[in-house]
């Protein structure tokens, strides 16, 4: 069962209307973000997100929900949960997924991926001779020198000219054109996707908020960080109920050291979803840091409210208290720091802190 209650992050653009898509999670009790945070328990991966595998930003993305414990599924099973797609028929020829990596040549993580993209339908941990064959035609392609973005950015182009209920991969004989892109193999010769001439990746000149945020997320990455803010602004002009677009340019104005500037939109994403706790936790600090320690205060209270398995707020909370000659409160703080990071180099430091509380506690 999909946890469709929760924060629900969708990475890249969905082929479904918004609208619609937010009304159904909205029924569900759920709430759509774009980007992760703490508190995200599923992720979706789109269809067209396939140019995120760039520089491993997908990977990170991916990496980060699985440390989390969030889901990662696919567009499609998404949709399928929201009662947007049909169910998937009964697996036919049934190959238990965990086989797959070994039955098509393929590294366990390029299959995940292929069923985050939705080239492989895997359900209940079983693939279907189909999926199969599809597996192997990717392998095929990767010893042919393409590369797997271009791969996956294929085959959802084709998908969503022609869709039907084959995978494109078991319906087009794809092959390399020398140049690194794909083509058609068509009667003994190369032909383009749609069977005439190339068709490059679609370009718009209104593009939409979702790939407005997917660009200042690579821009950020890139160290762009004037482009990042170009368009995350453009992200808060259209959409101005998005509390991690707000955040985002809070981090991208804080990396320019325009402090006063990042302040002010934490504090706006903070209102606009309270639960946001990184949000809190990066506004404490930046009051931490010019010496407003009793707003610090309340912001890393905020941040520990909205998230109690959050240890940073917890460390800093507590050297605060230390600071003021609270060593009671610290001592509790530092405590519960502990049972969540028992072993990193900031563990040592509040042992100590710890240590030196008790020794205040007992000069008193």
């Amino acid at each position: 069962m999909i946890p469709l209650a929760g924060r629900i992050s969708i990475v890249g653009r969905l082929g479904a209307p918004m609208a619609v898509v937010a009304r159904e999670v909205a029924a569900r009790g759920g709430t759509l973000q774009r980007g992760l945070s703490r508190q995200t328990g599923v992720v979706v991966v789109a269809r067209a997100s396939a140019r995120q595998l760039a520089h491993g930003r997908l990977r990170t993305k991916i990496v980060q929900a699985d440390l989390q414990g969030a889901v990662c599924i696919s567009e499609a099973t998404f949709l399928r949960a929201l009662g947007l797609l049909p169910e998937a028929a009964p697996v036919a020829g049934a190959i238990a997924l965990d086989a797959l990596p070994d039955k098509a040549g393929l590294d366990p993580e390029v299959v995940r991926l292929l069923a985050l993209f939705g080239l492989i339908d895997p359900c209940a941990g079983q693939c279907s001779f189909r999926d199969l064959v599809s597996a192997r035609e990717v392998a095929r392609l990767l010893r042919e020198g393409l590369d797997l973005q271009a791969i996956l950015a294929t085959a959802e182009q084709v998908a969503r000219r022609t869709p039907d209920r084959d995978h494109p991969l078991t319906r087009l004989k794809l092959v390399g054109d020398g140049r690194g892109q794909l083509a058609r193999w068509i009667d003994g010769a190369l032909g383009e996707l749609d069977g005439q001439m190339r068709l490059p990746l679609p370009r718009t000149e209104n593009p939409s908020v979702d790939e407005l945020f997917e660009n200042a997320e690579e821009a950020e990455q890139a160290g762009d960080l004037a482009t990042a803010e170009t368009l995350y602004r453009r992200c808060i002009a259209l959409d101005r109920s998005d509390p991690i677009a707000l955040f985002n340019l809070a981090n991208v104005l804080c990396a320019q050291d325009r402090s006063a500037a990042a302040k002010l939109y934490l504090q706006l994403a903070a209102s606009l979803d309270p639960g946001l706790a990184e949000a809190w936790y990066n506004l404490a600090l930046l009051q931490d840091a010019e010496g407003d320690k009793g707003a610090a205060r309340q912001s890393f209270e905020r941040a520990i409210e909205a998230d109690p398995h959050y240890a940073d707020p917890l460390y800093n909370l507590a050297h605060l208290e230390f600071e003021a000659g609270a060593y009671g409160k610290a001592r509790d703080l530092w405590q519960r720091y502990l049972t969540l990071d028992p072993d990193s180099e900031w563990s040592r430091n509040a042992r100590r802190g710890l240590a030196l509380c008790q020794r205040q506690s007992q000069w008193i």
